[in-house]
């Protein structure tokens, strides 16, 4: 089963409540999404910054998540996630993590250079450039009229599409993380860092907070799959480092929860 878990203001600040509950239904691919809308000054929801162009005092929705907490919510999810449940359950934005650490291109268009080829089909056949922009102005026809294909590639479309990568910030360009995330979806795009500069993106402090903490473990599981190592060796390497981290922060005690995050006590875990 594949659970598609948006993210909100309350359940982000609950990580590992909200991933061992989808384990417990037994889904074993799992796709988190953020939410992320402001509103406009009338307090309606605020359309793509292209068209709703950002303010410094925009205001985000009471329900939107907080970059901090979504960074937080990745980092949590993750270590628990590669010390007790690789191979068995997979989380795409840590696939496509991990395929960026490998150097290859990103499958995900949240992650990609350019965008343009997840095209919308709304219920009367109208197409739109993508599901994040249904709008009048990104309408490209309607499928009763015309073939798909040709609306793939259409002119604007492919313009569409590139403009992902000519609208980079200055702070974007030069990222170390950039080749991760190549400053995610266009529409989170609003956060006004200087009048002269193109805005980033909203969740970019999460993004870069899940980028530091999880670098160093990508890095092992990208050596480890070079090297075929089994599945079982490289969860138990990750739980051995998440115990050694833990000794470095504290003292642990036995009945202590064990930092591998099993769910078990240390003396009937890790400590065992």
């Amino acid at each position: 089963m594949n659970a598609l878990t948006a993210l909100n203001n309350e359940n982000v600040r609950d990580p590992a409540g909200v991933y061992r509950h989808l384990k417990s239904l037994g889904i074993e691919h799992i796709q988190f999404i953020p939410v992320v809308e402001r509103q406009s000054d009338d307090g309606a929801i605020a359309r793509a910054p292209q068209l709703d162009i950002p303010k410094s005092n925009d205001q985000m929705t009471r329900w939107s998540v907080d970059p901090y907490d979504y960074g937080h919510f990745l980092c949590e999810v993750f270590d628990e996630w590669s010390c007790n449940d690789i191979g068995s359950v997979f989380i795409q934005g840590f696939e496509e993590h991990l395929n960026a650490w490998f150097g290859n291109p990103a499958n995900l268009c949240v992650y990609s250079e350019t965008c343009g080829r997840g095209l919308a089909l709304d219920y009367n056949g109208d197409v739109y450039s993508c599901d994040h922009y249904v709008y009048p102005q990104y309408k490209l026809g309607n499928i009763l009229n015309s073939e798909f294909s040709k609306f793939v590639e259409d002119p604007d479309q492919i313009q569409f599409g590139q403009d992902k990568s000519k609208s980079l910030s200055s702070r974007c360009l030069k990222c170390t993380y950039r080749f991760a995330c190549n400053g995610g979806c266009p529409k989170h795009r609003f956060v006004m860092n200087s009048a002269d500069d193109l805005p980033t993106n909203y969740l970019c402090p999460g993004y870069k907070m899940f980028f530091d903490h999880a670098d160093d473990a990508l890095q092992i599981l990208k050596q480890a799959m070079h090297r075929h190592r089994p599945v079982g060796e490289i969860k138990a390497q990750f739980r051995r480092r998440a115990v050694d981290y833990a000794k470095v922060k504290g003292k642990i005690g036995r009945n202590d929860p064990c930092p591998c995050r099993s769910g078990n006590k240390f003396k009937q875990c890790c400590g065992r």
